[in-house]
């Protein structure tokens, strides 16, 4: 379980043609690593709201649990709904998403995961 107080970084991208903001939350276990996840859409509806965040807490719990950051991402990877394609932030190094859980699991190896900050 993660402590009440706990530091937390917030992490945004613009995906695809219908240029959906999405904002990625991750708190961070005293160790750094990410303990949970969350996201935060607009202009999506309560369907996929509600899809997008089982999913969170169902990873969140997965990393309280010390299940390995790169298999909770590699199970995210490639999952393929709209919104998809160009993906803008503020670090350039995603360029591309085939859903919002694809970028969530690219951005959260680009900055947590054993390669960090490398081009995924």
């Amino acid at each position: 379980k993660l402590p009440a107080r706990r530091r937390s970084c917030t992490h945004k991208a613009v995906i695809g043609e219908e240029r959906l903001t999405i904002y990625l939350g991750v708190g961070l276990k005293e160790d750094s690593t990410p303990g949970e996840v969350w996201f935060e859409a607009a202009k999506v509806g309560t369907f996929v709201k509600g899809i997008i965040g089982a999913l969170a807490r169902s990873a969140s719990l997965l990393l309280q649990y010390n299940a390995p950051l790169e298999e909770v991402c590699k199970s995210w990877l490639g999952l393929n709904f709209p919104p998809q394609g160009e993906v803008k932030t503020d670090h350039g190094s995603i360029l591309w998403c085939d859903s919002v859980v694809d970028w969530a699991a690219k951005e959260l190896m680009h900055w947590y995961g054993r390669e960090r900050g490398t081009r995924v």
